[in-house]
């Protein structure tokens, strides 16, 4: 079961709009799927005209180890001029859980080890910059 944490907060003056923020989510899925007879037929008029042969019973799980960002912005009106700028940093890990499953029709019991996915970092900074034309707050 997978589980969240979600956070910001907001500062707010007559030139300045400042907000801050994070949020993280981690946990654990867990997946059984199972057909009977292992396979899946597909019917027409009443008769079955394709097979899919499935490799159930299957048993596997993934691992969320951080889905996690925290971020921070700025609006600052200066005049008719209005800067936008921030920055958000996000990081992202998770692996498979091992994991056995039995054997079925079709298939032996077989077993997997835990897959360690690659660990992925970014920072994203944006700015943007908006001048209001005839100072109406109409144009921009």
């Amino acid at each position: 079961m997978a589980s969240a944490l979600v956070a910001a907060v907001s500062y707010i003056t007559g030139q300045h709009n400042v907000k801050v923020g994070m949020q993280d989510t981690w946990g654990r899925y867990n997946y059984w799927r199972n057909a009977n007879g292992d396979l899946r037929a597909l019917f027409r008029n009443g008769e079955a005209f394709q097979a899919t042969i499935l490799n159930t019973p299957l048993d596997f799980g993934d691992k969320l180890n951080a889905d996690f960002g925290i971020f921070a912005q700025d609006s600052w009106t200066i005049d008719r001029l209005t800067l936008n700028y921030g920055t958000r940093f996000e990081r992202f890990s998770s692996s498979t859980r091992a994991a056995v499953s039995p054997g079925g029709r079709f298939v032996t019991a077989r077993s997997f080890d835990e897959i360690k996915m690659p660990t992925w970092t970014s920072i994203a900074p944006r700015a943007g910059l908006v001048y209001d034309m005839f100072g109406n707050q109409k144009t921009a």
